[in-house]
């Protein structure tokens, strides 16, 4: 039965997406739609928070669905320069928008 518990485990981990893009205010969610687009159009799977989640809901909701989370904010709209955080190694790196599809994609997975 643990042996079966482990695997399911192991199975449900290697099925979440690349990453989880978390708009910081209602007013970012047709921002970050479009940038979900996006990268799904350059064949990445990507889960869409709600801007009106609190940071902390989001950032739940982004380690139970993807193995990355995407901080997309009035800094990072105007910036260009995206948070992202890898939630297997707890390491967050900034990433030029421009960048983002092949960093999500050539970042080793969990």
């Amino acid at each position: 039965m643990l042996t079966l518990q482990a695997t399911l485990n192991q199975n449900s981990a290697a099925l979440k997406g690349d990453a989880f893009i978390a708009p910081l205010g209602e007013n970012l969610n047709p921002a970050a739609l479009t940038l979900a687009r996006e990268l799904r159009n350059k064949g990445l799977w990507i889960e869409l928070g709600e801007g009106s989640f609190r940071l902390k809901k989001s950032f739940e909701a982004a380690e139970k669905t993807a193995r990355r989370i995407v901080i997309l904010g009035e800094d990072e709209l105007q910036s260009g320069i995206l948070t992202v955080k890898t939630f297997s190694t707890g390491i967050q790196s900034k990433v030029p928008r421009a960048e983002l599809a092949v960093f999500l994609a050539d970042s080793s997975p969990e």
